[in-house]
């Protein structure tokens, strides 16, 4: 008779080979999809109208003698000698061009800004913590709401409280990011109905003086409206998602015998049918966070003039600084994919029965 002991170490050992050979092969898949992502964006942007000189020469057009229109035409010569949109590189076919790049992003040197003569990796560093802290705190929050917020409604689905919290749900959904942040500046902080948070940045000019605490509390007194833009559009789609994975397992076998031995929706809900949605949120949480982290960071940066990465791209694409929207697009693309594998890594773990053996059968 096999010794049980044994026979679950070597399952074990079966199954962790399945997972290494899983994420190796996840991980070796990351080089075409990051070279196919380069491809697509170097193409689009050399056939999109306008140019890092056409900036130039527009500010430069637009400037009067005294205001410096000499210093915006010495800009423009150096940026056609030095390092600028007519550099030697950029003379060379495409072709040339981007194999020359990608050569180059494979050590991660992403270049030079045109503009701000700083290296694009340096750029992106610097702006990166303000989009993480932005997107993992939005996120937790969204998830932390709507996972009680959905557990309550599935317990008491076609109640008033379900009907009318739908309602709110929807409207908060439905309404654009940026128009939620625009009434939120003019309620809270323009200063015709209330002036109680800041308009734009992340921490107050005197913040290097203050201790330590004041530090983190003014942090978060800068990041509570945008936090709160994308926290609201967010729960709204994560409620009906965690809701409906909620009611789906409250259907199941294994739940109709909690109740048939006497327990009550809150202990079939908490204590059996949430361990197994969380399996179906930590699996959706790759799609939620390219949505906030990609999409909502960027409105909401851009309106509050927060410093991070989504703002560094919408003004690296209105200058057409072209380093600087490749760098931070291939920083993006790398960092979905990493969580996308963090996250398979993560359920394997949280429930055993979870395997990529039959990988490529999956439909």
């Amino acid at each position: 008779m096999v010794d049980e002991v044994s026979l679950s170490k070597f399952r074990c050992k079966v199954r962790k080979g399945f997972l290494f050979s899983y994420v190796l092969k996840r991980f070796l898949l990351i080089v075409p999809t990051l070279f196919g992502v380069l491809l697509l964006n170097f193409f689009l942007l050399k056939f999109l109208p306008g140019s890092p000189l056409d900036y130039f020469l527009s500010k430069a057009h637009g400037a009067s003698f005294e205001e410096g229109a000499p210093n915006l035409f010495n800009d423009v010569h150096n940026s056609l000698t030095l390092q600028g949109p007519v550099s030697p590189d950029v003379e060379l076919p495409l072709w040339t061009q981007f194999t020359t790049m990608v050569s180059r992003y494979v050590s991660f040197d992403f270049g030079i800004s045109y503009f701000q003569d700083k290296a694009v990796l340096t750029l992106i560093m610097d702006h990166l913590p303000v989009s993480l802290s932005l997107g993992f705190f939005s996120l937790f929050i969204s998830y932390l709401i709507s996972i009680f917020l959905g557990a309550y409604k599935a317990i008491h689905e076609d109640s008033a409280f379900d009907h009318w919290s739908n309602g709110v749900l929807t409207f908060f959904y439905a309404m654009p990011n940026f128009l939620l942040a625009v009434l939120l500046i003019i309620f809270f902080a323009s200063g015709v109905y209330g002036d109680w948070f800041p308009l734009r940045g992340l921490v107050s000019e005197d913040w290097a003086m203050l201790t330590w605490l004041d530090k983190i509390l003014d942090y978060f007194h800068h990041l509570l409206l945008p936090l709160t833009t994308i926290v609201l559009g967010g729960v709204g789609s994560f409620t009906v998602f965690i809701k409906s994975a909620f009611l789906a397992e409250l259907k199941k076998p294994y739940i109709q015998a909690v109740y048939a031995r006497g327990g009550t929706e809150g202990q079939a809900v908490y204590d059996h049918a949430l361990k197994h949605v969380m399996l179906v949120i930590i699996s959706h949480f790759p799609q939620s966070f390219a949505r906030i982290f990609f999409m909502n960071t960027l409105v909401v940066e851009m309106i509050f003039s927060l410093d991070g990465l989504g703002f560094l791209l919408f003004q690296s694409i209105l200058k057409r600084d072209y380093p600087v929207i490749l760098g931070t697009l291939f920083v993006f693309t790398l960092l979905g994919l990493l969580v996308q594998i963090v996250v398979d890594i993560m359920t394997t773990s949280l429930d055993p029965r979870i395997h990529f053996k039959d990988e490529k059968h999956r439909g």
